[in-house]
């Protein structure tokens, strides 16, 4: 079944044993959205079984399905049920699907929370999708757009007991532009200021020591190597209690995607060694705005910096995972120093 944020706590509290659902499959571009339904997800599941055993794991095009199907269907020493966070790479691999159809049919005991990439429509089209019904439930996450942000910034500002005046919920719309995570916390800090009414002039006031920043800007101060920034974009993350795991997704991600730069440019001819085509940023998805980052980042990083940054962050994995020792936050504070 598919159901909207919006719809999710009345679903949760409506949750029958009639028709249980074992996945909970969050997809789309939008991370305070998608980390603000799996934590009214999560807090549900450990409601209703405060005993499981809580894991997290990654996948990605290195995904091997007899590793994951042995570990989560293995039973846990410490319960009888597991709740497995999974973050899925883009573009993750169509077998994990399957897999997790034949899974869901031999176990009730594990529960899966997946945060992931939207799901191109062929792949909802697929077997795989059709028979993770009715024991899935799917929740699509698209970004808010301008006309509908006010609307949207009023209705969190209630959960505060704050009341916006119009003017305010517009210009503070305006101000972080559509970054619901800025947003957010803007209004955090307005819930501690004992205003019950948020004028414009209260707004501005507040404001005038606010920084908030996304994963997203984290990753282009990594790749312009501004360390300063990128420093302080990753203690703000931390403080807006993002995981880890997330700011390990998103390095990820875009080191990727640099080292592909890379193989085009040595496979364009001896004329373009030093330009990327813009047919070429269309093909990874790079649009205008990031593309002069990655032509700046493709001369500060080379492919070899590339893949040593890659077994630097798959040791933070492997630590986040419980594998290996040692605190994931100052291994990436490490590597952001060093790079």
């Amino acid at each position: 079944m598919k159901i909207s944020p919006r719809d999710l706590p009345y679903h949760l509290k409506k949750q029958t044993t009639k028709q249980p659902v074992f996945i909970y499959w969050i997809f789309g571009e939008e991370p305070f959205q998608k980390q603000e339904a799996a934590g009214q997800i999560l807090s549900f599941l450990k409601t209703q079984h405060p005993e499981a055993e809580i894991l997290s794991t990654q996948v990605d095009k290195t995904f091997d399905s007899l590793f994951f199907f042995q570990n989560t269907t293995t039973p846990s020493l410490f319960s009888s049920i597991k709740i497995i966070k999974i973050y899925l790479d883009d573009p993750w691999p169509t077998q994990f699907g399957e897999l997790l159809a034949k899974h869901i049919t031999r176990s009730s005991e594990t529960y899966f929370l997946i945060m992931g990439p939207k799901i191109p429509m062929p792949k909802q089209q697929e077997t795989w999708f059709k028979n993770l019904d009715p024991n899935t439930c799917f929740i699509p996450i698209w970004p808010i757009d301008a006309q509908q942000l006010p609307r949207w910034i009023t209705q969190q500002a209630h959960k505060f007991g704050l009341k916006l005046h119009p003017t305010a919920a517009h210009y503070l719309s305006e101000s972080t532009e559509g970054n619901l995570l800025a947003t957010y916390q803007t209004l955090e800090k307005l819930a501690y200021s004992g205003l019950s009414e948020i004028k414009l002039s209260d707004l501005e006031a507040i404001q005038t020591d606010v920084a908030n920043f996304d994963l997203q800007q984290l990753a282009e101060a990594f790749l312009l190597k501004d360390t300063a920034r990128a420093i302080r974009i990753f203690n703000s993350l931390l403080a807006q209690k993002i995981e880890p795991i997330l700011i390990l997704w998103s390095l990820t991600q875009e080191i990727r995607i640099l080292i592909k730069l890379h193989h085009e440019l040595e496979s364009a001819p001896i004329s373009n060694k030093t330009y990327i085509s813009p047919t070429v940023f269309k093909k990874y998805k790079i649009y205008e705005k990031k593309q002069p980052i990655f032509s700046t980042a493709l001369s500060h990083f080379s492919e070899t910096d590339c893949q040593k940054i890659l077994i630097q962050l798959a040791h933070t994995d492997r630590q986040i995972k419980g594998v290996e020792t040692g605190e994931p936050k100052e291994t990436l504070l490490t590597l952001i120093l060093k790079n």
